[in-house]
């Protein structure tokens, strides 16, 4: 059985139908209490937001995108937010909520081609938080939450730093992104004390970003002002990886800094389906399903381990990281995402039954008075693939859902178990007896 700590209410919001959070205040992620908070996402382009209804209809409830500096500060000290307000406004119709994500540097503060988009000087930092604080002001009451750049670890999303221009996660660039922290945040809380802010945006967690952290959190970046860390867990081959390996490091580390109050959100994750699952010996038609798999894990599995929330890389794409093709044609991964939505909408988490295997998930769901299990199996340490296999439960079992929404046959309370979630809706008994 897995700690209260992950036994977290799912609720039913009178404007959206997706799983929720049952309490917040404005500090902590943070919509009113009648409302919740949604605790699924997806990432959003330039664009995307004509059709946000498919993105509703598959059940997210939070949608992350870009806030510009460059593109609202055009003329100094004029802020033009038209062009997001569309956006915050879109979402909140819907009852959906706005991660917005500052990020870029502006020629107006002295930038240049040369300099990447990293903001590095004073003068910078000073605009910057400026620009922070004007938003932060804008949608004070309205369902947006704020996270300081992306991927600042990364010379691609930062700079490439004079001290060691090829590499990335360097000490220089913690210390550059930290002092814009610490400019921002505080400024953004004075504009609006409510304000949920989110700082880190870590690229992949391993030994050299977690090196990179260490030096951010030696600058000072925990005790900034920020709510949260947010961390983008890429790089496990597999979501069942990013426990182990990520977040429990990552809470090791704010634990040590006595800041284990700092919520840990993931603003951003995917799995192509390319050769990222090909090359573990999966055809393109397998590939392209079970990453609708791995999408359905990756949520449950943030939110089993107490991730705020969980947002999804992406909504559209011409590659095969997209839910939807770049024309908005349905991938299998958004079918995956929206039974995920209907299959748990209104339930509660409850508990990680015990298992014999460790890569046997059987994740318990109830709404007060239908009790479901979501059940699937991961590779084992060193392996490719997962062993599909049969485990005896007692529970008498009434029908079976898969990861795309179709109904399979049952086999008395025998459950297989593979790659693919399965939601069980079940009369309970006396639990589990794995093999």
């Amino acid at each position: 059985m897995v700690s209260n700590l992950i036994s977290m209410q799912y609720g039913v919001s009178k404007t959206s139908s997706q799983f929720l959070l049952d309490r917040a205040d404005t500090r902590r992620l943070i919509q009113p209490e009648t409302s919740g908070i949604v605790r699924t996402g997806i990432q959003f382009k330039d664009g995307d937001h004509v059709r946000i209804d498919l993105a509703k209809d598959a059940g997210f409830g939070v949608i992350r995108k870009g806030l510009y500096w460059p593109r609202v500060e055009k003329t100094n000290g004029q802020y033009d937010f038209d062009w997001f307000d569309e956006i915050v406004n879109e979402a909140k119709a819907r009852g959906m909520v706005v991660c917005a994500t500052l990020f870029g540097n502006n020629r107006l503060y002295g930038y240049n081609k040369k300099d990447g988009i990293a903001v590095f000087t004073e003068k910078g930092r000073q605009g910057f938080a400026k620009f922070a604080a004007a938003a932060a002001a804008r949608y004070r009451g309205d369902p947006v939450v704020f996270e300081i750049w992306n991927e600042p670890n990364l010379r691609n999303f930062w700079r490439a730093h004079p001290a060691n221009p090829r590499k990335s996660n360097i000490d220089a660039m913690a210390d550059e992104y930290t002092l814009l922290v610490k400019a921002v945040a505080p400024a953004m809380k004075a504009a609006n004390p409510d304000v949920f802010i989110s700082a880190g945006s870590i690229s992949a967690l391993w030994t050299e970003s977690f090196a990179w952290f260490d030096r951010a959190i030696e600058q000072g970046i925990l005790n900034s002002g920020i709510d949260a860390i947010s961390v983008h867990p890429y790089g496990f081959e597999w979501p069942e990886k990013a426990e182990p390996n990520g977040y429990s490091v990552m809470r090791g580390k704010l634990a040590a800094a006595g800041r284990s109050d700092l919520r840990i959100v993931n603003t951003e994750v995917g799995f192509p389906a390319d050769e990222w699952i090909t090359d573990r010996g999966y055809s393109p038609e397998e590939a392209v399903r079970l990453q609708g798999a791995m999408l359905i894990r990756q949520q449950l599995l943030d939110h089993l381990y107490g991730l705020e929330y969980s947002i999804w890389y992406e909504f559209r794409s011409r590659d095969t990281y997209g839910i939807v093709n770049n024309a908005f044609e349905l991938r299998p991964a958004y079918t995956s995402a929206k039974t995920l939505h209907n299959e748990l909408n209104g339930y509660r988490l409850v508990r990680r039954e015990a298992t014999r295997r460790q890569e046997d998930f059987l994740l318990f769901f109830s709404n007060g008075t239908q009790d479901k299990i979501v059940a699937w199996t991961s590779p084992a340490l060193f392996h490719d693939k997962a062993d599909t296999h049969v485990i005896e439960t007692d529970y008498e079992i009434l029908h079976i859902t898969d990861s795309f929404g179709q109904k399979i046959p049952t086999k008395g309370q025998s459950l297989e178990l593979n790659e693919y979630p399965k939601f069980v809706a079940i009369r309970p008994s006396s639990g589990v007896r794995g093999q």
